[in-house]
């Protein structure tokens, strides 16, 4: 009785054989709306800032600045009171003398660039003091700002990336950056020198 029951159901259509329609239009006005809400969700939530979270954060970006930063600046004003004390700079200068002249500025621009690891602004008063002093022309100068702008930026810097990124890996990034922004101030120079520009 049970197969004659079986036998006797009708076969129901399969779901791949249900044909929907692609000609109903969608209801007026459902383009527009559709437009409006994409448009409304772009835009965030306009507020004015309350004095109370601009203050906290505030202090808190202070709080890290002086607990994290801070500390790092006077170890690298501590090294570099060691590294002049010590006569270890005048080997890293000697070293960075080749390098420098190589990219087409005088042997004085290698204390720039060795204070300013340690310290950015140290560099920057240092080429200042030469293209003071006539010691480099305006081209020298912009070659010497590209690539103090491309070399390392701090010995903070530095040590930030270390605690983050590990030893290893800084090294290797530090070591490729060096590269980099002495490749780029070359370039820069034999442009320059091509081109015949003065500054």
């Amino acid at each position: 009785k049970a197969e004659k029951k079986e036998e006797d159901l009708p076969e129901l259509p399969m779901l791949d054989s249900v044909e929907v329609s692609s000609d109903i239009p969608p209801p007026p006005g459902f383009e527009e709306e559709m437009r409006r809400i994409d448009s409304d969700m772009e835009l965030p939530p306009l507020r004015l800032p309350r004095i109370g979270n601009v203050v906290v954060k505030t202090l808190t970006r202070m709080k890290w600045y002086f607990l994290e930063i801070l500390p790092l600046f006077l170890f690298a004003s501590v090294l570099i009171w060691v590294g002049r004390l010590t006569r270890i700079f005048d080997v890293l200068i000697a070293g960075l003398k080749p390098v420098v002249m190589l990219i087409g500025l005088p042997a004085g621009a290698a204390p720039a660039f060795l204070y300013g690891f340690f310290r950015r602004d140290f560099g920057a008063a240092g080429l200042f003091q030469l293209a003071d002093s006539g010691q480099m022309n305006g081209a020298q100068l912009l070659v010497a700002c590209v690539t103090l702008t491309l070399f390392l930026p701090c010995v903070a810097q530095f040590l930030i990336m270390k605690k983050e990124r590990g030893l290893k890996s800084t090294l290797l990034m530090s070591a490729g950056i060096v590269c980099t922004a002495f490749l780029v101030g070359g370039s820069v120079n034999m442009i320059i020198k091509a081109m015949g520009v003065t500054l």
